[in-house]
């Protein structure tokens, strides 16, 4: 059996340094952002905003620069949400 060894960072565990540290969005985040904004199109939600998890007192992704909402727009080819590889 193969285990996972990749070793990751846990947003949730976050020190004072690291909120320091990640003060803005991933360099790779805003690529993919780009890419994504260049080839469908949709609507950019939101990257970098300090706030905790909704519903607790964590920290999100967010507030490192971990994470983004998008949201495709569906009524631009009329399909239903469904992004293909065309």
């Amino acid at each position: 059996m193969t285990v996972n060894t990749t070793e990751f960072y846990s947003w949730q565990k976050a020190t004072a340094a690291d909120k320091l540290r990640f003060r803005k969005a991933s360099p790779n985040l805003l690529a993919l952002k780009d890419y994504m904004m260049k080839r469908w199109g949709g609507k950019d939600i939101g990257m970098y905003g300090v706030r905790p998890i909704r519903g607790g007192e964590v920290l999100s992704s967010h507030s490192f620069g971990a994470a983004w909402d998008w949201r495709y727009d569906s009524r631009r080819e009329g399909t239903r949400g469904i992004v293909t590889g065309k």
